[in-house]
């Protein structure tokens, strides 16, 4: 290898490397370390890194997104008024019916609900009172 080649390769790595030093001062910290990748040795002996990719100095300005258009809230249906008393003769099958699967269960449900038979339940828990033992049923 003559000496002219030398010297021209290590002016080539001397401008690559100015040119990363150039590249880096304008780059912001890492906030991770970079992956290292091993390089394979090159045939002559003298490692020449290829130039990187020029980095934008300031890049593209992108328009944020616009914001979702509102979206009108829905008003719940006017409900029928609850029919409480047929209500407690439909209950009244399901509860027995819980009582004779698990009768553990049927106290744990009526004495949540501060009552110790069905007409001791207050009409505005009958609701939520029939959705327990709904759930209670399909459990057990």
């Amino acid at each position: 290898m003559s000496l002219e080649n030398v010297i021209a390769e290590n002016t080539q790595a001397i401008n690559n490397l100015a040119e990363l030093i150039r590249q880096a001062m304008h780059m912001a910290p890492p906030t991770a370390p970079a992956p290292v990748t091993p390089q394979a040795a090159p045939d002559n002996g003298i490692h020449v890194p290829p130039k990187p990719a020029p980095v934008p100095e300031n890049p593209p300005f992108a328009a944020p997104a616009p914001a979702p258009a509102p979206q009108a809230v829905a008003q719940p249906a006017p409900s029928e008024p609850v029919d409480y008393e047929a209500l407690r003769k439909a209950l009244m099958q399901k509860v027995m019916g819980l009582f004779t699967q698990s009768r553990d269960v049927g106290i744990q449900i009526l004495s949540s609900f501060d009552a110790k038979k069905l007409s001791d339940v207050p009409d505005d828990k009958l609701v939520a009172f029939a959705a327990s033992v709904d759930k209670a049923l399909a459990g057990v």
